[in-house]
C-alpha cells in the first residue's frame, strides 16, 4: 500500500434548521435564504443543502489550523445569518418528528490509487463503531439508543460496511466508510452524527484523518476485520454511545479504552505534518475519560418519554440560547460503562409478531447468511416461529409473545 503523504481534510457537516417561533423545520425556502446570503459573503465555502438540511462544506484543508478556521468561520457565518431570520441551527444527529438524519461526514485524503482506497476501506471498518460512539448526539426518546440516526442507518445513507475485494469491486455508495475516489481523492466517514460545535466537529475530523493517514503507513491491518464483531460493536455503539463495550479480536474492551489506547495515539502520529488539535484532542479526551458524548447532554435536556414534537420545540429553544455544551463536557460527571449484550438478545429484540426478515436484516448489521443460521437455531430451540406471508414473504414470531 502507498502511504498517504499529501494529507488533506474536508467535511460535509449537515445541520438541522428550525423555525425559532414554532420550533419545527424551517423548510427548504428558508434554508435556501441562508445559503444565498452565506455565498454572497463567503463564496469560498461550498455551503449548500441536502434534502431538508443545511450542509457546510469547506473545500480542501491542508493543515489543522486551516481546517479549524474554515469550519469555525463557516459555522459562525451561517449561525449569524440564521439568527437574524429567527432561525436556529440545531447540529444534532436526528429529528424524530420527520425522521431526518444529520451527519458529520469527514473526508480524509489525498488518495492516488483505487487499490489503496479499497485496502484502507477494509482496514478502517473495525474502527467505525468507536466513531459512532464518540459522535453520538441523537438519543432516541424511548431511551434505547444514543445514536438513533445510526440505528436507522441514517435512512440508508450510512449503512453497515463490508470488506471489498480490491481487484473486482465497483465503488459502493453510502457505506459507513465510503470510497469517494476517483470523484474525490478521499475516504469518507459517513457514520458520525452531526456535532453541535465547531471545535467538536474539527477534533472529530482530525481524529479520523489522522487515523486514516497512520493506517496507510502499516504493512498490514492492525485489527483483523471480523464482520460479526463489527456488527455487534456497531449496535452497542448506537445503543450506549461512549458507555459501550466492544469485542475486538475476541476480547472485550470499552469504547473509551479502544479510543484512548488505539485511535488517539495513531491519529496523533498520523497528524505530525498536518497539525494536531490543542492538548492533543482536548475535548475528545475529556469525553473519552468520562465515557460521555453529546447524546448524554441531550438526554439531560430532553427527558426519556418526551413527545417528539415537544422535544423538537424544546431543543430549538435551548439552541437559541447558545448553550455551553463544551462547558458541560468539563463539568459533568463520568458515566458507568454498559455491559455488552449477547448476540442472541440483540437478535431476539429485533423480532416481535409477523416480523419480516428484511426488518431483522436492517436491525442487525451482520452478514445475511450468518443471521439466517442464527435464526434457524432459534427456530430449532422453539424461541421463534418461521412462517410465510403474502407473496411468500418470510416472517417470524417470538413464541413468548404469542
Amino acid at each position: 500500500m502507498n502511504k498517504i503523504n499529501k494529507i488533506t481534510a474536508g467535511i460535509d457537516w449537515e445541520i438541522l434548521v428550525h423555525n425559532g417561533r414554532t420550533g419545527y423545520s424551517a423548510g427548504k425556502k428558508k434554508i435556501a435564504e441562508i445559503i444565498d446570503l452565506a455565498y454572497s459573503k463567503s463564496p469560498e465555502f461550498g455551503i449548500g443543502d441536502d434534502l431538508d438540511l443545511l450542509e457546510i462544506r469547506i473545500g480542501v484543508a491542508h493543515s489543522y489550523n486551516e481546517l479549524h478556521n474554515k469550519i469555525f468561520k463557516a459555522f459562525e457565518l451561517c449561525k449569524k445569518i440564521a439568527s437574524r431570520k429567527n432561525l436556529v441551527l440545531v447540529p444534532l444527529g436526528y429529528r424524530e418528528t420527520d425522521m431526518n438524519p444529520a451527519g458529520g461526514h469527514i473526508h480524509a485524503g489525498s488518495i492516488e490509487y483505487f487499490a489503496d482506497a479499497a485496502k484502507l476501506h477494509n482496514r478502517l471498518i473495525s474502527y467505525v463503531p468507536a466513531f459512532i460512539a464518540l459522535s453520538s448526539s441523537s438519543p432516541s426518546l424511548d431511551g434505547e439508543y444514543k445514536s438513533y440516526r445510526i440505528n436507522q442507518n441514517a435512512r440508508f445513507c450510512s449503512v453497515p460496511a463490508s470488506a471489498v475485494k480490491t481487484n473486482t469491486v465497483t465503488i459502493p455508495w453510502g457505506d459507513d466508510i465510503c470510497i469517494k475516489y476517483p470523484y474525490k481523492s478521499t475516504l469518507e466517514l459517513r457514520a458520525g452524527d452531526s456535532l453541535p460545535t465547531a471545535n467538536l466537529m474539527t477534533e472529530l475530523a482530525a481524529l479520523y484523518v489522522g487515523l486514516v493517514v497512520k493506517t496507510s503507513h502499516f504493512k498490514k491491518s492492525q485489527i483483523k476485520f471480523d464482520p460479526v464483531e463489527y456488527g455487534i460493536n456497531r449496535i452497542n455503539a448506537s445503543r450506549h454511545g461512549m458507555q459501550a463495550t466492544f469485542v475486538i479480536d475476541g476480547k472485550e474492551i470499552t469504547a473509551a479504552d479502544f479510543i484512548s489506547k488505539h485511535i488517539i495515539p495513531f491519529a496523533i502520529d498520523g497528524l505530525k505534518t498536518f497539525g494536531i488539535p490543542d492538548d492533543e484532542f482536548h475535548f475528545l479526551r475529556e469525553m473519552v475519560k468520562k465515557h460521555i458524548s453529546v447524546a448524554d447532554w441531550v438526554r439531560e435536556m430532553i427527558p426519556i418519554g418526551t413527545d417528539a414534537w415537544r422535544a423538537t420545540g424544546e431543543i430549538t429553544r435551548i439552541f437559541a440560547t447558545n448553550p455551553d455544551i463544551e462547558g458541560w463536557i468539563h463539568s459533568t460527571k463520568s458515566r458507568k460503562i454498559a455491559h455488552i449484550e449477547s448476540f442472541e438478545n440483540l437478535l431476539m429484540n429485533s423480532i416481535a409478531i409477523d416480523t419480516p426478515l428484511e426488518n431483522i436484516y436492517d436491525a442487525i448489521p451482520l452478514p445475511f447468511a450468518y443471521i439466517e443460521n442464527e435464526l434457524r437455531k432459534l427456530v430449532e430451540n422453539s424461541k421463534i416461529i418461521k412462517k410465510f406471508g403474502a407473496k411468500n414473504k418470510v416472517l417470524f414470531d417470538r413464541t413468548d409473545l404469542l
